[in-house]
């Protein structure tokens, strides 16, 4: 029994900062993006990282990565009160075949 408080507490110690902690929070943001954004969005655009509070999303050429742009309050605010403030700081588009 003591063996499993032991792992138990290493596993609680490794999830409670680091770089694990933020790579779990990074892919709740990915898996969630297109409940995020809508489904329309989804379609032509993809979250592919978060590292240091940036968020890089691919989009469907310049055109999506300009209306997106605009959006990046919202957008920012959705992920704020879906995952929890604090995750992203700024989001980055890159135009791209999705």
């Amino acid at each position: 029994m003591d063996a499993f408080k032991k792992i138990d507490s290493i596993v609680a110690g490794m999830l409670d900062g680091g770089n694990l902690a933020e790579g779990v929070r990074g892919q709740e943001v990915l898996n969630e993006w297109s409940e995020i954004v809508g489904e329309q969005i989804a379609q032509h655009s993809r979250a592919v990282s978060l590292a240091d509070g940036v968020l890089w999303v691919e989009v469907d050429g310049s055109v999506w990565a300009q209306e997106l742009v605009f959006l990046t309050p919202h957008i920012q605010e959705t992920i704020d009160q879906k995952l929890g403030s604090g995750r992203v700081r700024e989001v980055r588009f890159r135009s791209s075949r999705v």
